[in-house]
């Protein structure tokens, strides 16, 4: 009978500059297409670093016990039995049972379980290898539970492919609500090597995104034919392209240009800076643009206030404001905001423009259909002559905008053709009322729309009255 063949672990780069993350971050996210042998290599520093420290406790994790058994501990004994016999020799004994793996001589063990916090929460393990972590049921336990040990000198090394709507994008993505105030800029990502990136994220994760183009050999048509195989579109954009947005309906915007997010774009002096609010109980906005001298709209930066009140948004707001004043003190700003900021709640006294007005905000508002809206938005994305587009979008400071002009803003259903309300709606409805309030003159429309009897559909001027 013919022996097996086993193949080594692939000699590849993108491995060895893995690996040297490993070993110097203790909160690291690997967020990864398919086919990169991610699970296979950090079974094997597991083991490797079992055999060499004394003491050491483990922690393999999935989403079920069963996997971990098939999977995890089924690698490993592959990687174990292949080792050379010298090698084995020196290193001791191991003996595998069904929830734990011993190492004789060093007297470290690796152990397995399912999702979840029970197993974390009662040890005090050095490394949690929490893999396919966006599939697990309860992945913010787990990382609850396995903070205590990480924050005492121990490693957590989470794994997985792209799932939307997971705690472990949330993490990835930096987009948690309690992260505190907004003008804390997003941490841009370093280029470690060609479709490999890194970088330390503002809730305390460092992220390592490995795309599968990343190795040469995966680059050929040849590869991605084979590879393919039994994908739909879709699925592939997502598991292997790393798409969060390939299998979430229709998106409201389609075909963005990647050229118009561009990081750290800044104000041009003598330009009105416009200031654009949305209004909500869980997430209040505000998006600060302006239009240079070539006629794009640029983006700078948006402002979220999650489950705050609108004095706290406009709080920050004018914290915003006061430090562009410090840096430009002939700046003039002009703003805008939802026709709903003029209604009044039965149980409130004020109206969301009432308070804005006692921080010095008088912003105009004009009622609207949402999809001529979106399309004055979609327009801007186009060239408005050979090389520019009509709007750029500060990639660092406008997580939300970007991420959902990338997909993550899209339609309810076929029989609901209606936007998402969602945070990423909120932040694009503010800069959708900036749009409609400096192209106003745009409206093909107009004048064959009936407008509903509604005392906010017209404008009003810096000062809070009326336009004619």
């Amino acid at each position: 009978m013919n022996k097996t063949t086993v193949d080594r672990l692939p000699k590849k780069e993108y491995l060895r500059l893995t690996l040297e993350k490993i070993k110097e971050e203790n909160k690291l996210l690997i967020w990864k297409s398919r086919q990169l042998t991610v699970t296979w290599f950090v079974i094997a520093h597991c083991m490797y670093q079992c055999f060499m420290n004394k003491n050491l406790e483990v922690i393999f994790q999935c989403d079920t016990d069963e996997k971990v058994k098939t999977v995890h501990f089924h690698h490993f004994e592959v990687l174990y039995k292949n080792l050379d016999p010298f090698i084995l020799m020196v290193l001791g004994t191991v003996e595998m049972f069904e929830k734990y793996i011993i190492f004789r001589q060093s007297n470290s063990r690796i152990i397995g379980t399912p999702s979840g916090a029970d197993v974390i929460a009662s040890r005090n393990p050095n490394i949690i290898f929490s893999d396919e972590m966006s599939i697990q049921k309860f992945q913010e336990l787990t990382v609850a539970s396995s903070l205590p040990s990480i924050n005492s000198g121990g490693q957590f090394i989470g794994v997985a492919t792209t799932k939307p709507d997971t705690y472990f994008m949330t993490l990835v993505n930096d987009m948690g609500k309690t992260m505190g105030k907004s003008r804390v800029p997003t941490v841009p990502w370093e280029t470690v090597q060609d479709h490999m990136q890194f970088r330390h994220n503002r809730n305390g994760w460092a992220v390592l995104k490995i795309n599968y183009k990343t190795d040469p050999e995966k680059r050929t048509d040849a590869w991605k034919k084979w590879a393919s195989k039994g994908y739909t579109t879709e699925t592939w954009s997502q598991e292997m392209e790393m798409n969060e947005n390939a299998l979430s309906g229709k998106p409201v915007f389609s075909d963005v240009p990647d050229d118009i997010y561009v990081a750290g774009l800044d104000y041009q002096p003598g330009r009105t800076m416009c200031r654009s609010f949305d209004f909500g109980a869980e997430l209040g906005c505000c998006v600060f643009a302006f239009q240079n001298t070539k006629g794009q709209l640029i983006v700078l930066k948006e402002i979220k206030v999650f489950n705050g009140t609108t004095e706290d948004l406009a709080k920050e707001v004018e914290e915003e404001s006061n430090r562009l004043i410090e840096k430009y003190p002939k700046i003039e700003f002009q703003d805008f905001c939802d026709v709903a900021g003029t209604h009044r709640t039965s149980n409130a006294d004020t109206t969301d423009l009432d308070i804005l007005a006692t921080h010095g905000f008088y912003p105009t508002y004009q009622w609207q259909f949402i999809e001529t809206r979106l399309d004055k938005m979609r327009k801007l994305y186009r060239k408005i002559n050979d090389k520019d587009y009509g709007i750029l979008i500060d990639s660092n400071e406008c997580e939300f905008i970007v991420q959902g002009m990338m997909g993550k803003y899209g339609y309810q259903n076929k029989a609901n053709p209606k936007p998402m309300d969602s945070f990423y709606a909120d932040v694009l409805d503010a800069l959708g009322y900036m749009v409609d309030g400096l192209y106003y003159h745009t409206d093909q429309q107009e004048e064959e729309m009936e407008e509903p009897d509604n005392e906010g559909h017209f404008r009003l001027n810096s000062s809070g009255l009326p336009m004619e």
